[in-house]
């Protein structure tokens, strides 16, 4: 009678403080560790307890720790029947889903950019999800960035999986190009053009070049004209920088030596063909004694024979056109009638 209450006794023991097998997860992520808690499991444990996992469903209890805390990492994504058996306690089964990590990859070009530039880097992540770049920009799709260094992103999404990507960006030099001055020159005179502080030339426009392809092309030009040249680097890196080639054209003065200055409307001013070329020039005009009886530094077709208000008798009267950029003078005889 005696063994028969010992043996009671002792069940109604071992049901009373058995391990009531229970565990929580945290991120049930792919490929990355999920982490599984069994501290909720109750009872009074037996010594040094053991704590056996299944994490593929199929009845084979492949992990087996002392600790009740564990990590695990489903290689794939998918739904999960996890099973915890504790060691003098009982069975524990729970269906899981098991998410994939967000899409944190970074989209780029050429992560290699020339000095000056700027790389833009994307992310396709959802509207949902949070955006955490290393530039400290939150919750954006795209960045730019300049410096060479290590640029990274981290996403989590609405399960709390995280995924993380990185580039590193490669500044490389870019030249620096110092072109020949801006000059003013005769029509037709011979100009040679020069570059330095690259490997390689491009000028443009290239026509009446003797050749756009290098540092020091030779042009003859007819009119003002401005020109562009890029120069690169071995890296492909480039710079532009320009010159002006401003043109003083070949003057070949063509006027109406008689005037009629008489207010019918016809003939009344002195004109020049082309009066625009002379712009920078001083017209003087002399009457037969050499008296001066005109000057302006910018004649527009604008003299009616007078002189200081008053008409000038009829006669021959005398120019010098002196030009300072060219060095030039003009001289010729006007015949005024009225």
């Amino acid at each position: 009678m005696r063994i028969i209450l010992l043996l009671l006794l002792l069940n109604s023991w071992n049901f009373m403080f058995s391990q009531t097998a229970m565990f929580e997860i945290k991120k049930p992520c792919a490929t990355d560790s999920t982490e599984f808690d069994a501290n909720k499991s109750v009872g009074m444990p037996s010594t040094n307890p053991s704590y056996e996992w299944d994490f593929d469903g199929n009845g084979i209890f492949e992990k087996q720790t002392t600790s009740p805390k564990i990590k695990y990492v489903f290689q794939n994504s998918g739904n999960y029947t996890v099973t915890l058996r504790v060691t003098g306690g009982d069975t524990y089964s729970k269906a899981i889903q098991v998410y994939d990590l967000p899409n944190a990859s970074i989209i780029h070009n050429n992560p290699e950019i020339c000095d000056g530039d700027s790389l833009l880097l994307q992310v396709l992540a959802s509207s949902t999800d949070v955006v955490l770049w290393t530039t400290a920009q939150v919750n954006v799709t795209e960045v730019y960035v300049k410096y060479e260094q290590w640029y990274g992103v981290t996403i989590q999404d609405l399960h709390k999986c995280i995924n993380r990507d990185s580039v590193l960006l490669k500044v490389l030099p870019a030249p620096v190009i110092t072109v020949s001055e801006d000059i003013t020159v005769q029509e037709g005179a011979k100009v040679q053009l020069e570059a330095t502080g690259a490997d390689y030339y491009q000028w443009t426009p290239s026509t009446g070049l003797s050749n756009p392809n290098i540092a020091d092309p030779v042009i003859y030009p007819e009119e003002t004209i401005k020109f562009y040249v890029q120069g690169a680097l071995s890296n492909t890196c480039s710079a532009i920088d320009s010159v002006l080639i401003t043109v003083i054209p070949n003057l070949n003065m063509k006027n109406n030596n008689v005037f009629s200055p008489n207010g019918d409307g016809q003939n009344d001013f002195w004109k020049i063909e082309n009066v625009d070329d002379y712009a920078s020039c001083e017209l003087i005009i002399y009457n037969r004694w050499g008296q001066q009886v005109y000057q302006t530094g910018s004649y527009q077709n604008d003299w009616d024979g007078k002189s200081n208000s008053n008409d000038l008798p009829e006669g021959a009267y005398f120019y010098v056109f002196k030009c300072p950029i060219n060095g030039k003078v003009f001289t010729g005889d006007i015949l005024l009638v009225r």
